[in-house]
């Protein structure tokens, strides 16, 4: 398999590493671990959009996009903040 732009994937791979190292240092500090978790998570998401380019598929393929995916839904889910459950969004005025 021909990979285009692996420049661009490697460089990726390697920032998410660096990420990852400074999430740890800050754990239990929510807020600064959040930050470092947001950065993280663009990366990953620039990493997902670069992996589905590439010509052919494979197994590992599969599991560095499917790895990628669970990592991003387990950071949504500890630093995601639920709706107030008085929240609610009228759509009306966009349809008129």
């Amino acid at each position: 398999m021909k990979v285009k732009n692996s420049y661009k994937i490697e460089d990726l791979i390697e920032q998410i590493e660096k990420v990852n190292k400074m999430v740890e240092l800050h754990q239990g500090d929510d807020f600064m671990q959040g930050q470092y978790v947001y950065r993280r998570n663009v990366f990953l998401k620039q990493l997902i959009t670069e992996l589905l380019k590439l010509d052919g598929y494979s197994p590992s393929l599969f599991d560095a996009i499917r790895n990628s995916v669970e990592l991003l839904e387990k950071d949504a889910a500890k630093f995601a903040k639920p709706l107030p459950e008085d929240w609610h969004l009228d759509l009306r005025p966009l349809a008129a």
